[in-house]
């Protein structure tokens, strides 16, 4: 953002660059983190280096000895590896959402929103009606997007069952899924499961959803179901400081 004279603009060249980067460190930090959780074998980078007797540090005392650090300190660096991976991921989504606003607002308006929201964390859950009225589908999931979008500039989380897959572009309830994508800037496939299990309705279905708008947020996990018919999913949440 650039301010001058008191009037503020986005150079969207410039800060598009910085989000891609900010989208690759990620990217980066991600893998790294697996790497250093993953036992190194097969095509690794360090194939076999847990394996008793490993020469991957060489075959000195001093070799074995950073061997058995490595070892000893890979589950720390794979929680820093995590750390930063969140940090990146919610600035990465914060600037997405700042663009979004100067995209769609007036430069000061978006500008305002965004200094007045950026302390707040709002948390919304809905449950859509099933998919036997698409149209009231689509228009439930049209006015949840209103409820959440004031204020506009606030980080926010919405949650819950929409009972509509993402990715059916002919049903309206999907229609209005990206609307919430595109006209108020969630990313609405933030909280996907991608476990193996299928969805979390009772027929693998994904119809339930954790979408950040201008945070971080890990990989969702599966919460077995006990009393429910749908499995539940967490995740955390990581919220910038500007």
């Amino acid at each position: 953002m650039l301010n001058h004279m008191s009037q503020t603009a986005m150079d969207f060249d410039e800060v598009d660059r910085l989000l891609t980067a900010l989208r690759q460190a990620t990217s980066v930090l991600e893998q790294g983190g697996e790497t250093f959780s993953s036992n190194t074998s097969g095509n690794s980078w360090l194939p076999d280096i847990f394996e008793p007797g490993s020469k991957m540090f060489g075959n000195t005392p001093e070799g074995e000895r950073c061997r058995d650090a490595y070892v000893e300190d890979r589950s720390t660096m794979k929680a820093l590896m995590g750390a930063f991976a969140t940090t990146a991921d919610a600035d990465a989504e914060r600037l997405e959402f700042a663009i979004h606003l100067f995209r769609t607002e007036d430069n000061d308006a978006a500008d305002r929103m965004l200094r007045a929201g950026r302390d707040e964390l709002n948390v919304f859950s809905t449950h859509i009606d099933k998919d036997d009225d698409d149209a009231r589908q689509g228009e439930e999931i049209d006015r949840v997007g209103r409820i959440v979008d004031d204020p506009a500039g606030a980080n926010t989380v919405l949650a819950g069952d929409f009972n509509t897959e993402h990715g059916n572009e002919d049903e309206q309830g999907d229609q209005a899924i990206n609307r919430l994508e595109e006209d108020r800037g969630f990313d609405v496939d933030a909280g996907r499961l991608n476990d193996g299990e299928g969805g979390t309705s009772s027929g693998g279905n994904h119809i339930d959803y954790i979408m950040g708008r201008g945070v971080g947020s890990t990989d969702a996990e599966r919460w077995d179901r006990e009393r429910s018919d749908h499995d539940g999913m967490t995740t955390d949440v990581t919220v910038t400081d500007w």
